[in-house]
């Protein structure tokens, strides 16, 4: 990649120079066409999102017993989805709750 003047590539060239996956491309196009814009107050939306890490870090383990078929399922969801199964779990718990957890207040609808 010695010499290349990425500032006049194509999005098309690009991906090639870069060896973009669809993913990456998608993002440099979207970056490309301006529909990132910075946020107000940046250093508290980083204090914050940086409070919900911290409260996300500090959870407790639970045991659950399941059928083995469901366990498979969930395993082979996990290993689609690239995360881990605790992290589905734990999505589909918080999407059965009527408040999240966190302090957030967010009602789920499904269950309001």
């Amino acid at each position: 990649m010695n010499n290349l003047d990425f500032d006049n590539m194509t999005i098309d060239q690009l991906t090639v120079a870069l060896d973009l996956d669809e993913e990456e491309r998608e993002l440099l196009e979207s970056i490309e066409n301006d529909e990132w814009v910075s946020i107000p107050n940046e250093k508290e939306e980083i204090t914050r999102l940086r409070q919900m890490a911290i409260a996300d870090r500090s959870t407790q383990k639970i045991e659950v017993n399941l059928s083995m078929q469901d366990t498979n399922e969930i395993y082979d969801l996990a290993e689609q989805l690239g995360i881990s199964v605790s992290t589905i779990v734990s999505m589909q718990c918080l999407r059965r709750m009527p408040v999240m957890s966190h302090g957030l207040g967010v009602v789920n609808s499904a269950t309001a």
